[in-house]
């Protein structure tokens, strides 16, 4: 199968149409120039992966073999990117949103042991502090310990879980006079 670019197919076409400068194109000098496109490589809409030709433009730190079909670099790009993931921690934000009339957010699920940035704690600028409490099925909520502040919960958290979910919710005291809604939100990596 020949692996015409998308220049091959338009120096097909010109060529077919420099030939017949002087006279008519016929349907067989048409069938013949789309019959050689739709054979060549370039017409990829029903071609399965291992028959797309690869061909690097640079010179890429791929390993030991360069890969020439698009399956092979898509799986070795796949690889590498699974290998990024597990060496780098993603971090995630948690956010709970409280309100003056009932102080205590909703529940936050989170399945098996976290790592909490400790620095990373915001409150909205109507709270003055946040508290959390835990629980392991959803229903009743404990204090972590201390003064149940981010730091206590870090510590319950890797004193406590290790594979099981457990969920989270926070409560904040309010600034004087403030009102409304309020959030309460820290950064973790699993």
């Amino acid at each position: 199968m020949a692996k015409l670019n998308r220049a091959d197919i338009i120096a097909q076409i010109d060529l077919l149409i420099e030939d017949n400068n002087t006279k008519n194109i016929t349907a067989l000098d048409v069938r013949t120039v789309l019959k050689t496109i739709s054979e060549s490589d370039y017409n990829l809409i029903d071609d399965d992966a291992l028959e797309v030709f690869y061909d690097p433009t640079e010179d890429l730190d791929w390993d030991a073999v360069i890969p020439t079909e698009v399956m092979a670099a898509l799986d070795q790009l796949a690889k590498r990117l699974r290998i990024a993931e597990s060496s780098l921690p993603i971090v995630y934000e948690s956010e709970f949103y409280i309100n003056s009339d009932d102080t205590v957010s909703g529940l936050k699920t989170f399945r098996g042991l976290i790592y909490i940035d400790l620095a990373s704690e915001e409150l909205s600028g109507n709270l003055t502090s946040a508290f959390y409490e835990v629980s392991l099925d959803g229903i009743t909520f404990t204090t972590v310990g201390g003064t149940d502040t981010l730091s206590d919960l870090d510590t319950w958290i890797i004193l406590n879980i290790t594979t099981q979910p457990f969920y989270i919710r926070a409560y904040g005291t309010y600034a004087n006079n403030k009102e409304g809604l309020a959030t309460i939100n820290f950064q973790y990596t699993k």
